[in-house]
Parts: structure tokens; sequence; C-alpha cells
């Protein structure tokens, strides 16, 4: 599967939103989706946020505006799910959205901030999930995490 989904990736860059994207948040009535960008050696899950022009990234305690960037898009073969998790807690299937320098994985999640639905990074060894929001990286122990599984074709 993770071939499935690593070809669902695709590049955008300006507030750019591919045609068949998947859509992960709100922000009042604008819908956020799955983006994800280069930083500090690192590639890191966020949001893209169409009026601002960006994908969002945190990192570092500070939300990161990236003008380049990958979105997560919606594919026959591959159905999505949001679950309920916890404290670092990954259900089966969890998409890998980033990786680490140091070799470790940030998958994808979202959390209710500020009465939005917002796409982010959970860190399994910190325990929680990290949402780009205002400028800073803010993070919660309680998240919805997202789940693939490959679709079987008759």
């Amino acid at each position: 599967m993770s071939e499935d989904v690593r070809k669902a990736w695709v590049p955008g860059s300006n507030g750019q939103i591919p045609e068949n994207a998947f859509e992960a948040g709100y922000d009042g009535s604008e819908i956020m989706y799955i983006g994800r960008a280069p930083h500090a050696g690192d590639v890191i899950p966020g949001k893209v946020h169409p009026s601002h022009k960006v994908c969002y990234i945190c990192w570092g305690n500070e939300e990161h505006a990236k003008d380049s960037y990958e979105v997560l898009c919606k594919s026959d073969l591959i159905q999505f799910e949001w679950l309920p998790s916890a404290n670092g807690e990954l259900p089966a299937g969890a998409i890998v959205g980033g990786k680490r320098s140091d070799g470790g994985k940030y998958f994808i999640g979202r959390a209710k901030h500020e009465n939005c639905l917002v796409p982010g990074k959970i860190h399994p060894e910190n325990e929680c999930i990290y949402v780009p929001w205002g400028g800073k990286e803010n993070r919660y122990d309680a998240y919805e995490a997202l789940a693939a599984k490959v679709i079987d074709l008759p």
C-alpha cells in the first residue's frame, strides 16, 4: 500500500489545489487540504490554505509558510478514513505523511483548534499532534489520524 499512497502526492505551489485533492479540514467557510513540504532536513505534513497561497507546516514551535509543496489526492485504489486517536497512538493503516532527518516518521492527523478543523503532523514519539496556526506549533493529545486501505478491485 505504501507505493499507492506515494503516488497520491501531487506537486503544487502558490495555493494551487489539484482537482482531486483530499479535503481535510476547514477554517470558517474555507476548505483546507493536506500538504507537505521540506524544512530543516525533514519532510513535514501540514495544511494547504488556498486563499493564503501556501502550505503551512510547523517545526521548532513555529508555523512556517511554504510556497512549494505536495498535496494528498484521492485515488480510486485507496479509501481514506479519519479515526479517533490520542497520545501518539496510530490506527492500522495510518498514513506516513513525512519523515524526520533522524529516520523517524510523521503521520497525518487533524485536530480542533479555535473552532476550526486543522490538518497537521502526528509525532508518535512526542505522543501528540502538532497543528500549524497563528505563527505557532500547537500541541494536542487527542486528534484524528488519517488511515488508508487499498481497495480490492474485482
